[in-house]
């Protein structure tokens, strides 16, 4: 299966090539937050480095965690189930202040914004799918 830290590290770089305007409004709306990010157990963090978008192997007290499995991460991508479904039964553990996680939404707002502007965001669904080299 494919590592899922390599797809978001890929997705961020095709998000600044593609849709340099979402890059810089993700950058913008991650200052101050250290979202940590655990999918089947194995995590990374998405943080903001001099006001760029950077995924960072781990964070030490993270304003907000989100922790999921990958079927469920697909899943949410397909639009085969909503986000607040999968909040409510579980699949989806989100945590933090609420503030922190208003900015984590913002985040993936902009993120998804951006992504579907992006072709070769089909071919990471495809590797987060397992169906892609």
């Amino acid at each position: 299966m494919a590592d899922v830290r390599r797809i978001a590290e890929r997705s961020l770089e095709l998000l600044a090539r593609d849709c340099p305007w979402h890059w810089d409004r993700l950058g913008r709306a991650l200052a101050g937050q250290r979202l940590e990010i655990r999918i089947d157990g194995g995590g990374f963090a998405l943080v903001a480095e001099r006001g760029e978008p950077r995924i960072i192997a781990q964070t030490t007290a993270p304003t907000a965690v989100l922790r999921t499995e990958r079927g469920v991460l697909r899943e949410l991508i397909q639009g085969e189930r909503s986000l607040l479904r999968a909040i409510e039964d579980d699949s989806l553990d989100v945590r933090g202040a609420v503030p922190d996680l208003l900015a984590l939404s913002d985040c993936l707002l902009i993120y998804v914004a951006g992504a579907l502007r992006s072709p070769e965001h089909l071919e990471l669904l495809d590797e987060l799918r397992g169906t892609g080299s």
